[in-house]
């Protein structure tokens, strides 16, 4: 048990510390402040399950055809160590292209807390993959070598379950490659929701749950250190 135990919390401590995303209840193309919420599993021989480990928000704000804002703050908890926090504040701007390619083109502000330097920038690529997904730029067309940043990522699968549904797995390589599974709903204007959207590395999962922003600030906006890291805005 103890054995387990520890590999779950490093694991745990690992990938919180380089993915501290979530999934939103919100519409592609939105310029709107948004609300996520995030929880843990590690898929182990027993099963443990951690929700409500903290939340973010963010806004990704046209500025051009070809171009966008993208703020995201967030803050998580370690599920198992007390008192420890995992947090970050960043503001960009990229540009993309038609092919799903995006690079940032400048930074506002980059802070980190209990993140290391070296998984920084695979933080500010997820990012940039979530306002790629948004925006319904990943498709059959464009399924290996895709530029998000410093990254370069590569469709696993994508299939649409119902004709409103579609779940699209997008791996990206590294040390250890990382699977993130996008869970999307077509909307009335052809856009794409996020339902909810998980990253898997080896057994460890983070699932990222739909959540009005109203429920995530009244749950965390005044209670430290959200209410400062999360809510602050620029």
């Amino acid at each position: 048990m103890k054995k387990i135990e520890f590999s779950l919390q490093n694991n745990l401590l690992r990938f919180l510390s380089i993915l501290l995303l979530c999934t939103s209840a919100c519409y592609s193309q939105s310029e709107m402040w948004e609300g996520y919420q995030v929880n843990a599993q590690f898929r182990g021989g027993i099963k443990k399950g951690f929700e409500d480990l903290g939340c973010a928000i963010s806004l990704f704000k046209n500025l051009s055809a070809t171009t966008k804002q993208a703020f995201f703050h967030a803050c998580a908890k370690d599920p198992e160590k007390k008192g420890t926090y995992y947090s970050m504040r960043i503001g960009l701007v990229y540009s993309f292209e038609k092919t799903g390619d995006s690079k940032v083109i400048q930074s506002y502000y980059s802070t980190f807390e209990g993140i290391d330097g070296e998984n920084q920038l695979q933080v500010q690529d997820v990012i940039l993959l979530l306002g790629t997904i948004k925006d319904g730029l990943i498709n059959k067309r464009n399924r290996e070598n895709i530029q998000i940043g410093t990254t370069k990522i590569s469709i696993k699968s994508d299939e649409m379950t119902s004709k409103t549904d579609r779940e699209l797995v997008l791996i990206c390589p590294g040390k250890e490659d990382l699977e993130v599974k996008f869970f999307l709903k077509t909307t009335i204007l052809g856009n794409w929701t996020i339902e909810k959207f998980r990253f898997r590395r080896q057994k460890t999962v983070i699932s990222f749950v739909c959540t009005p922003i109203e429920e995530v600030q009244e749950h965390y906006q005044t209670t430290p250190p959200f209410s400062t890291v999360v809510f602050k805005l620029p």
